[in-house]
């Protein structure tokens, strides 16, 4: 687990969250949604109880919290199920970014 990996995932997914021109450009947002899917079928997803009814999920393999782990757009899956997503396709989003 990289931190600065964490410190980007988590602030990348509470700013889309929160922020309609923070969200991912539709060409980075195929790239989360495979992960997304990928990583909530995997084995390896942990799903943690805690004040009785709240779930918290992390990867078994490395540890990262989940959704934060996939907006990491430099992170790879532990397992190999998911790769970086591609330095043109984050221009594409940066650039979208900078436009609005």
């Amino acid at each position: 687990m990289n931190l600065a990996e964490v410190k980007d995932g988590w602030l990348r997914y509470l700013m889309s969250s929160l922020f309609k021109s923070r969200q991912p450009c539709a060409e980075v947002q195929e790239h989360l949604d495979r992960r997304f899917e990928t990583c909530m079928s995997c084995p390896h997803m942990t799903v943690k109880k805690y004040f009785s009814k709240r779930e918290w999920r992390t990867c078994g393999k490395c540890g990262c919290a989940f959704p934060a782990m996939i907006f990491a757009y430099e992170k790879r899956c532990p397992v190999g199920l998911w790769e970086v997503i591609p330095k043109h396709v984050r221009a594409l989003d940066d650039k979208e970014k900078s436009q609005a």
